[in-house]
């Protein structure tokens, strides 16, 4: 089930970010996102919690990994988003 949620959110991100305008409004796109949509990511982190807590490993070794994901997602962010915003600073 992790897999299939992983699939979907890929899926759905991938149509919003690549998908004309045509294609994005049709009954086919829109069934996918309704299935890539507003469950998946509760389901994914409920799956994701659920192994966590039957897994062998640590607690100190979960907080670790936890924390690295964490901020391998803000700095991806800032990777992505970053480059389009432009800061300007007035300095008098």
């Amino acid at each position: 089930m992790k897999g299939i949620a992983v699939i979907l959110m890929i899926q759905v991100h991938i149509v919003q970010l690549l998908s004309q305008q045509d294609i994005f409004e049709s009954a086919l796109c829109s069934f996918s996102l309704f299935l890539g949509g507003p469950f998946v990511a509760p389901v994914f982190l409920l799956l994701m919690g659920y192994f966590a807590a039957l897994s062998n490993s640590g607690f100190k070794k979960n907080i670790i990994r936890g924390i690295f994901i964490l901020f391998l997602g803000i700095g991806l962010n800032i990777f992505l988003n970053g480059r389009k915003v432009k800061i300007k600073l007035n300095i008098c």
